[in-house]
């Protein structure tokens, strides 16, 4: 088993090392313009469209998870009173103008 995977990789790094220059340049590229790209036909395509909708249904699996975990939390109704009454407001920092 070895050896079989052993000359695999002897053939396979053969081939890479005869494959020659890693960026050749095609005949005539130098001759032929750059093909024109119209921006306004430009799309995402299908992978485009399929991404936007994974991120939809995360976004409402998310939604509804948060509400299933907020639905859990007691809130009280009322706050209870303070002690203090209407010192709260006289005890809060006060700007000056």
């Amino acid at each position: 088993m070895a050896r079989v995977i052993s000359e695999l990789g002897i053939r396979l790094l053969s081939t890479v090392l005869a494959a020659g220059d890693p960026n050749p340049t095609p005949s005539g590229a130098l001759s032929a313009p750059p093909p024109v790209i119209d921006p306004d036909r430009v799309t995402p395509g299908n992978w485009g469209l399929l991404a936007f909708i994974f991120l939809l249904v995360v976004a409402g699996l998310l939604y509804f998870s948060l509400r299933k975990q907020l639905r859990k939390i007691d809130f009280p109704e009322d706050p209870p009173p303070s002690a203090s009454g209407t010192r709260d407001m006289e005890d809060s920092p006060r700007i000056s103008e």
